[in-house]
């Protein structure tokens, strides 16, 4: 009897044993035995999770990993005007390596957040100033300010002050649109004393080529490498418009030609007006000149013309149905209310007109080149 006993209670203990293993199994099955991650599938793959804003977009490279995998973000501004400042992994901060953000996965569910900042206008601040002749309505497919008459480039000028002997210049320069300006389509290059490697400026150079129509930021930080002290961080709204569209104030003005002291002076006469500072891409036109052919009348040719606001022009006289640099005549200086024309000096063409009024005639006296 005794026997019977104790075989009854060795049973009983062998079956509570198979209850508590049933049970510990179901609480590990949920995940919440692992001090609140879920491995998956019991792969030990681990949840991947953003945070909704209406600011921004991160897009991890996997939605769940195991632990040790290395994750990379796509990481985008909703808004032209809004900045990501930081992007965070279960509220730390993440670093940015070659313009990427990325981490390691740890044992446990990840849920990904960003801040970011709207931005404002500054064109200097500390060691960076933005030149204030750069355009920064810029148009598709043109050249401007760049180092080249083949490339396609429209170039924005920076100088540096009180940086003191910056021979190492650091710089990050970010478009908050990447559909407008792509970070592919911005360089830099540095410019430097004529006499020693001193870094005393540099010019950003947007390839129009890889432009599409629309507006972004560039947000450019700017560091010396040999002074950490010196450092600037500058942020300028940029418009892209389609070649041709960018506009420019405009002013009606006259010239008048004297031809008097040149004796005969019946016939024809071309007049080239050129624009020193023309705008490729602009509303001004393609070419920075323009021709015309007129008859002499009474001593005199007359042109009235767009003139480009602000900007500065050389012009020249032909006798003859076309422009002829070899036998343009000379222009003396001249100057009335709103209107300046310094003069040509050495042969024709050197003079500079410039006119600060609208609808101004200025009268020229022209004389042999001889």
């Amino acid at each position: 009897m005794k026997k019977l006993k104790n075989l009854l209670i060795f049973t009983l203990c062998i079956l509570l044993a198979f209850a508590l293993l049933a049970g510990c199994k179901d609480e590990n099955t949920d995940g919440t035995e692992n001090g609140g991650n879920s491995a998956q599938n019991g792969n030990g793959a681990f949840a991947i999770t953003v945070t909704p804003s209406d600011d921004y977009e991160i897009i991890p490279s996997a939605t769940s990993a195991a632990e040790g995998t290395d994750i990379t973000l796509t990481v985008s501004s909703k808004s032209a005007d809004k900045l990501v400042t930081a992007v965070k992994m279960n509220g730390t901060n993440l670093s940015k390596w070659d313009g990427v953000y990325a981490f390691t996965m740890p044992a446990k569910d990840v849920t990904l957040s960003a801040e970011v900042r709207t931005l404002t206008e500054v064109r200097s601040d500390g060691m960076a100033v933005f030149a204030e002749s750069n355009l920064t309505s810029i148009a598709k497919n043109a050249n401007h300010n760049s180092d080249s008459f083949s490339d396609k480039n429209w170039g924005l000028d920076i100088s540096f002050v009180d940086a003191y002997w910056m021979t190492i210049l650091k710089n990050e320069i970010i478009s908050t649109a990447q559909n407008v300006i792509p970070d592919s389509a911005i360089t830099l290059k540095t410019k430097t004393q004529s006499t020693s490697n001193v870094i005393i400026g540099a010019k950003i150079l947007i390839d129009t080529e890889k432009i599409s129509a629309g507006t972004t930021w560039l947000v450019m930080d700017f560091a010396s490498g040999n002074l950490s002290s010196d450092k600037g961080s500058l942020a300028v709204k940029i418009t892209v418009r389609e070649y041709g569209e960018v506009d420019v104030e405009t002013m009606r003005e006259t010239l008048v030609f004297d031809l008097s002291g040149l004796g005969a002076v019946d016939g024809q006469y071309t007049v080239r007006i050129s624009d020193e500072d023309h705008i490729d891409g602009s509303t001004a036109g393609a070419s920075p000149f323009k021709d015309y052919t007129l008859n002499a009348v009474d001593g005199k040719v007359s042109v009235t013309f767009d003139y480009v606001a602000g900007h500065e022009y050389w012009i020249r006289i032909t006798a003859g149905s076309a422009d002829d640099y070899q036998t343009a005549l000379t222009i003396e200086a001249e100057s009335a209310s709103g209107a300046v024309y310094t003069g040509d000096e050495d042969f024709a063409g050197t003079g500079r007109l410039t006119f600060t009024e609208p609808e101004t005639v200025l009268t020229l006296t022209v004389k042999s080149n001889v």
